[in-house]
């Protein structure tokens, strides 16, 4: 070790760089490079002939199995480039590390003067002979999107670390945010920062399940399982997750020497898809299963419930790895960044929308723009670590998983030293019995899978993804009361978030409430008596948020007008402050017309507390997507961002004067006060509309009065019209009869 590493970089036993966000940020100069890969700061992978040089500065992610070089920074020490041939020299310099360590990009800077290089993309206009090892090397400058160099200072004064944006001042968080963005847009065959080309393999999906659907007559979401396998195999193929001989190529060979489709069918089952996950050696596979049984995985139709190759359909599965083949050499790989990203939520939605599977799976499956618009009021993003969060009833696991595409949530399973330790202790509940049941979990685990998809190719940790990711995450019950016979009265594991949309029923209530009242655990903590499995649901939560924790629920109106529920409205007030009370459309649902609401609440830490705010309502009639079997897109159409954005101005605001400010700037908003929420009473915030104000918001259309002259008028103008056609039916048959 050097002692300039000892000195600046030596804590508690180990070398750590100035932590910059998921990166270190080594300052030095004096250290060569057999040291920093001897203290593994670097890969080994550079020419001895490299051993003692010394670059200035590195940036470095370190959370990986093996470290890699994000940026090579090199310092002119005496002030501004004296000549261009000088700067030519310190830009070759910071070349060759850069493509020895394999680095992204190469920073050369006087403090005047900042260049940023793209080491990869080769350039006959820049290239040069290595005087080190007299090999050719090139470079080509990095650019912004509209042609311009990137030119930003690389200054970080600061010493402390800076682990989040937050902590970082405004000019070293848009040099951060720059490195990022750099690492992730420009490669050997790009130097622009620009959004890259991305396809969408959803079209894809589509002809696969369509002929699994037409050949085997199953339902929608048993079709659904299989694509959705399909798509995993050749995802962590493609991901190099899966290699020789397991992977999509090693099969797809099979095709090509004209191996029968039963020999294809085979193969996949005893080699690829063991090698996704075995059962009966979950040692040698990549994705070991939960203790629930449950792993990413679970086909039907290629694979019978015995885990044996079901060769009536070899001919059908064949054919759909030659479609995923054709995808390929048209679009190219799946990779980690050139898919579509809004495909990972649209994957599920495009089938669960098929009307034959629309009762099967709409109970658990919430459509993405409603999961997104909560999410971000939920506040989520702010979270510092140490948060529990939870969906009770999860589903495919959207209310869990939506939090990862915000930026700040990004990185919460990004592996560290090998592990995963999540700063937010995400959870997922659903119940089964069945196979087909638990295929709700399966799917949500599969979805977890594509959300972490670059994680987990950066890393390869794939057991300890399925292990501290997958199946710490989510969570299956076998029982009919599921999740409501998981109860807890300990407060920390109750939870401080929980997002969720849980099933409405009537029918087979009485089943449950009996085998409550049987347990004398259960009988305790459920005295509300709710109407419907919805009002179990929503004591559940309740008593399972922590003292100030937040639950944001999608409620049926019932629960808001029944008269048998005014015990569960006052069970609402007395244990939690109303934060808002939001009206959507009738059809958000697929599986149901059913009107719908969103609650928010905030648990008191004290029930003995008053409510001292209003309320926040809002009154959603488009949600981005039409209201019927299609849901075509209608970004112009779309209430939930306003919603989103003045819930946030309410939060802010709801103890000030300012408060009334709000209902000013959208006819939608009215900031109720809470003595409006009489549990007595309906809490039905549609009917606080006046009709006039809803015809102005096109709610509803204005009606025409007409006087008693005008409607008999209207009515002697149609009885002419009515008898003029009638003696036309009588000319055309008098013609006919004398035509005979």
């Amino acid at each position: 070790m050097s002692e300039e590493l000892q000195s600046k970089y030596f804590k508690k036993g180990k070398i750590v760089g100035q932590i910059l966000g998921e990166y270190q940020y080594f300052q030095i100069g004096s250290t060569t490079l057999n040291q920093l890969s001897r203290s593994k700061i670097i890969p080994n992978t550079y020419n001895a002939k490299f051993s003692v040089h010394k670059p200035d500065r590195l940036i470095v992610d370190r959370g990986t199995s093996n470290s890699s070089v994000i940026a090579v920074i090199e310092d002119k020490k005496t002030g501004k480039f004296s000549s261009e041939a000088e700067k030519l020299k310190a830009i070759r310099q910071c070349n060759n590390y850069c493509q020895e360590l394999k680095a992204k990009m190469g920073i050369i800077t006087d403090n005047s003067t900042t260049i940023w290089i793209n080491p990869f993309e080769k350039n006959k206009n820049t290239e040069y002979e290595d005087e080190v090892i007299g090999i050719k090397r090139s470079y080509t400058l990095i650019k912004k999107e509209d042609g311009a160099e990137v030119i930003r200072n690389f200054r970080i004064e600061e010493k402390k670390d800076l682990p989040e944006p937050d902590s970082m001042d405004e000019d070293v968080r848009k040099l951060y945010k720059l490195i990022k963005e750099i690492s992730l847009k420009i490669n050997n065959k790009n130097s622009v920062i620009k959004e890259p080309e991305r396809i969408d393999p959803l079209p894809l999906a589509k002809r696969v399940w369509q002929d699994i659907w037409v050949a085997t007559g199953k339902s929608p979401e048993k079709c659904l399982y299989n694509v959705v396998e399909l798509f995993i195999f050749k995802f962590l193929s493609d991901l190099d997750i899966l290699s020789t001989p397991n992977d999509f190529n090693s099969l797809y060979n099979l095709i090509e020497k004209g191996n029968k489709s039963e020999e294809i069918l085979r193969y996949y089952v005893n080699n690829c898809r063991k090698k996704i996950y075995n059962k009966d050696n979950e040692d040698d596979c990549l994705f070991p299963a939960a203790i629930d049984g449950t792993t990413i995985i679970n086909g039907t139709i290629f694979v019978d419930e015995s885990g044996k190759a079901n060769i009536t359909q070899a001919h059908l599965f064949k054919e759909s790895i030659r479609k995923f083949k054709d995808f390929e050499k048209e679009f190219g790989k799946f990779n980690t960044h050139n898919i579509d990203k809004d495909f990972k939520t649209k994957l599920y939605e495009a089938f669960l929308k098929q009307t034959a599977g629309l009762k099967a799976l709409g109970q658990f499956f919430t459509p993405r723009k409603v999961i997104r618009s909560i999410v971000e009021m939920s506040g989520i993003r702010n979270f510092s670590g140490g948060e529990r969060v939870c969906d009770p009833f999860c589903g495919v696991g959207g209310f869990v998983l939506e939090p990862l595409n915000l930026a700040e949530r990004a990185f919460d399973f990004k592996p560290k030293n090998k592990k995963i330790n999540s700063p937010i202790d995400y959870n997922g509940y659903d119940k089964g019995f069945e196979k087909d049941e638990e295929r709700t979990i399966i799917l949500a685990k599969a979805n977890m899978l594509i959300y972490l998809a670059e994680l987990i190719a950066e890393s390869k940790l794939t057991k300890e993804f399925a292990q501290n990711a997958f199946n710490k995450t989510f969570h299956l019950w076998r029982s009919n009361l599921g999740t409501l016979q998981e109860i807890s009265y300990k407060e920390e594991d109750k939870f401080n978030l929980i997002l969720t949309n849980p099933p409405y029923v009537k029918r087979g209530i009485k089943t449950l409430k009996n085998e409550i009242a049987q347990d004398t655990n259960l009988s305790h903590f459920y005295k509300v008596n709710g109407g419907g499995l919805e009002g179990l649901a929503l004591e559940w939560i309740i008593r399972h948020l922590k003292k100030g924790g937040k639950a944001f629920i999608i409620i049926p109106d019932g629960i808001l007008n029944r008269l048998d529920d005014k015990k569960l409205r006052n069970f609402i007030i007395q244990e939690c402050y109303l934060d808002g009370v939001v009206s959507l459309p009738q059809k958000t649902f697929y599986a149901t017309p059913k009107k719908t609401y969103i609650l928010a609440i905030t648990k008191k830490g004290n029930i003995e507390e008053k409510q001292n705010f209003s309320v926040f309502t809002y009154l959603v009639s488009n949600i981005g997507e039409t209201l019927d079997i299609n849901r075509f897109e209608t970004p112009e159409r779309n209430d939930l961002p306003e919603m989103v954005d003045l819930f946030g101005e309410y939060l802010i605001y709801r103890t000030k004067d300012k408060i009334k400010e709000i209902n000013k700037k959208s006819l939608r908003c009215k900031i109720q006060p809470i003595t409006s929420f009489d549990p007595e009473k309906h809490w039905s915030i549609d009917r606080w509309w006046t009709q006039k104000e809803k015809i102005e918001l096109g709610i509803e259309e204005e009606e025409e009065e007409i006087t008693p002259e005008e409607f008999f008028n209207l009515l002697e103008s149609s009885y002419k019209e009515l008898g003029k056609i009638l003696q036309k039916k009588k000319d055309i048959l008098k013609n006919d009869h004398s035509n005979k």
